[in-house]
Order: C-alpha cells, then structure tokens, then sequence
C-alpha cells in the first residue's frame, strides 16, 4: 500500500509555514499502519511538472491532499485558490486515474462540502486527520463500512453526498514526525519550524473558525511529548519555535508546566505564539523568558472597549494594557494584530484604537480591513442579518464584513499616534527576505520594524 501526503498551500507572505498537517498525518500513519509506503510532497517546492513527474514515480494507491487555505483572508487582495486546486486534482487524475484522491486541512473543514462539489474528491476528511485518514484506508482496503469514519464526507450508491460526525480525537498523541528533507528550505525561507500543543477553542469570537476546524473542546499533546519534539528539533539545529495553537495561554496550568518542563530540561531554544491579554501575570512570563519565550503576538483586534464586545472578546482595553506594560516589563518583543472594520466599528472607534495605541509600551501594530466571513459563524449569521451576504452564499470566494474606513485617514492617524503601524498593502518582503537568508536572523522578525 503507498500513500502520497500532498501539501496544497502555495501561500508564502509573510513567509512560507512548514506544512505541519504533514508531519503530523505520517506520524499517525506510521504508527496505525506500519505497512504503508509513504511520501510527503510541498507545492512549495514542486511546480506542476515535478509534481505529476513525482506521483508517476510512486504510483500511490491514496493521495491526501490537504488544503490549508482557501484565500489569503486579505480584504485588500482577496485572492482566492480554489480554481488553482481544481486544477491540481484534474492533474492528479491524469497522472493517477485509479488512485483515491481524499481531500482534508483546515480550509476543507470549513467549506467541506462545497469543496467536495467542486473539486470531484473521491473522499473528503472534516476535522483530525490523524485518527480519520488511518480508519477511512484500512476501512477502504479492507472492504468495510465506512460508517465508522470521523468528519468524512463520500458518495452513497445514489449519489447523494454523504456527511459523518466530526467527533475530536481526546488528546492529541503523536508527536509530529518532520520531513529532513523540507525542514532545510523552510528554516531558510521561515527562518522557524512550527508545532501545536493544543486543539479546541471554548472563545466565541465572532469570526472565528477554530471551533469549525478543531471543535470546542480542548485537548492537549501530553507536555512530555511537546518536549520530546522540542528536544528533537533542538537537536537538529532548529531552535526557533513557533507555537500555533489558536491561543497559546488558553490553559494556564497547562502553559506553566510547560514552561517549567522546558526549563528543567534546558533546553536551549527560543520561541514565540499567540495569546491572549488575559490570564497573564509578571511571574508567568518571566518562567516562560527562563523557557526561550522572545514573541508575544497579541489576537487584540481592536483597543476600543465597544467594538471588543461586539467582536465578542472577553477582556477590555485595560486588560490590553496591562497585560502589554507587564509583557514589557518582562522584556519580550510584542505585536498587536487588529481588525478595523468588523461590526460595531466607526470612525470614532478607529480614531480610540489609535490614541489607545500611544498608551501602550514598545509594541508594533498589524491592522487588517474588515473581516473575512466563514461559514458557520456567528459573523456569518450576522452578515446574513445585515444584508452583507445571501444565507446561500457558500462563502468560497471571499466576502468581508467592512464598515467603510478610509486607509488614508487610518495612516495618518498611525503616523500622529507615533507608534509602528505596519499595513497589510506595505510590502517589507525583501527586508525581511535579507535577513533571513542573507544574515541568518530567525523568528517572525517584526521587531525589526519597530524602530
């Protein structure tokens, strides 16, 4: 039995992301079907050529292809994908007219179904592909019913598309098994190589699709085994780590022990993730310094108390500023990522945002436009509500929710603010290029904006 793991993602700004579903899928793989041949391929790396010549080489019997995105969920270039993987599969079947094509990543778990029209899968897979992919092709080589198979989406004998629950795995229990291969071009190109700790997401935030991709439920990779991959990297000459879980600090006693399990093992690494201005005191980040921590990146969206509650956050601009002062205080590089525009904003909203900005400590700021509506959030019933969109908009193309705000008056208002605005039309690509692969510097490098 040969599988091919297919990475779809070409998407690199700011930097291109090791395709970390890969590493997790062979790890799942190689555990729960030891007979199977595998080989992981990166559209990063490989144009279409070398592509169709790679899966004509192996000759798979099943080709998982995972779809990260579906756009770049840029409102000021809402470029889509979706054409440019129909593509992809109608090569897959040229090249391999009898192998099982199964589609599945985070992009596929929000649009599942209209994905699985548009782009003629044999399989798709809803949700974790570490328990899924394993059950659907034992339970396909085996001739056994596929009823049993989480988050999967099939034809039956009629030709009606079927849907199975997308029940989450308890734990997440494989370390992720990284490809030597393209772990080089990504620690150059990324200057980082990624790892998740944690699934599930309890927020309600309106736009967001971690609870669709994830569930709501949170459960974590034992903290023993995150360190065993740390140690693994480490080892191998990778010490910038970025953490993507949805928000790092979603479980405090569990972030404590991590950090005291890195620092015990001393391990030499730094590392950054995201979080959140909330359940943050002085000592936890000074243990989480101890533990290699250099990069804060705050899910903020916006210092205007008004529009946080209608974004549906739980925390103030005043647990923003703390928890920015004490970041500073502990002498951790620090960005604010924003969301102008989104329902509730103004003018005046936009011009709080910026004054509030003057009260914070060195920090830069990220402001996105609007914000992209997915399926199955509460964004996407108000955006229905609204007028924004039709209720049978499947949403592939993108759509934003985006009260009308003049970027010139939000630049001028950043420039009189006095403080690193960084806006998502300014291109600071072949800066940040230069340093990564012209001086070596590793990590996000937005501290390098910060002037």
């Amino acid at each position: 039995m040969k599988i091919v793991l297919v990475s779809a993602n070409r998407l690199i700004d700011p930097y291109p992301v090791y395709p970390l579903a890969l590493a997790y899928l062979s790890a799942a793989l190689k555990a729960r079907l030891p007979q199977a041949e595998l080989l992981s391929l990166d559209l990063n790396k490989l144009d279409n050529a070398a592509y169709r010549a790679a899966l004509a080489a192996f000759a798979p019997d099943f080709v998982s292809i995972s779809f990260r995105n579906i756009d770049g969920a840029n409102s000021l270039n809402p470029e889509a994908f979706v054409e440019a993987y129909r593509e992809l599969i109608s090569a897959t079947r040229e090249v391999l007219p009898q192998a099982k094509i199964i589609g599945g990543g985070a992009g596929f778990s929000i649009f599942g179904p209209e994905l699985f029209r548009r782009l003629g899968l044999d399989f798709g897979l809803r949700g974790e592909g570490e328990k899924s992919l394993p059950d659907l092709i034992a339970a396909l080589a085996g001739g056994q019913s596929l009823a049993g198979v989480s988050g999967l989406l099939y034809y039956e004998a009629a030709g009606e598309i079927k849907t199975n629950p997308f029940t989450p795995m308890s734990a997440l229990p494989y370390c992720p098994i990284y490809d030597e291969e393209l772990m080089p071009w990504y620690w150059l190109k990324g200057g980082m190589v990624n790892l998740q700790t944690r699934r599930g997401c309890s927020k309600h935030c309106i736009y967001c699709t971690y609870p669709v991709i994830e569930g709501r439920t949170v459960r974590s990779m034992p903290v023993e085994r995150v360190v065993e991959s740390l140690t693994y990297l480490v080892a191998h000459g990778y010490d910038y780590v970025f953490f993507t879980d949805s928000l790092f600090t979603l479980l405090p006693d569990y972030v404590w022990e991590l950090g005291e399990a890195i620092v015990n093992k001393r391990l030499k690494l730094r590392w950054g993730g995201y979080f959140a201005p909330e359940n943050i005191t002085l000592e936890l980040l000074q243990l989480l310094k101890a533990a290699g921590l250099t990069h804060i990146e705050w899910g903020t969206e916006s210092l205007s108390d008004s529009v946080l509650k209608s974004y549906g956050k739980d925390f103030t601009f005043a647990d923003v500023l703390k928890t920015s002062q004490i970041a500073a205080e502990a002498d951790i590089y620090q960005a604010h990522f924003l969301i102008l525009g989104g329902p509730g904003e103004t003018a005046a909203t936009v011009a709080e945002t910026m004054e509030h900005s003057r009260l914070l400590p060195r920090t830069a700021f990220f402001p996105f436009f609007g914000m992209r509506i997915y399926p199955h959030t509460p964004l996407q019933r108000l955006a229905i509500k609204e007028g924004y969109i039709k209720e049978d908009d499947p949403l592939i193309i993108p759509k934003y929710y985006q009260i009308p705000i003049d970027l010139d008056y939000c630049k001028e208002l950043a420039k009189k603010s006095g403080r690193p605005w960084i806006f998502p039309d300014e291109d600071h690509s072949a800066v940040m290029r230069r340093l990564r692969e012209k001086r070596g510097k590793k990590g996000p490098l937005w501290e390098y904006l910060l002037g």
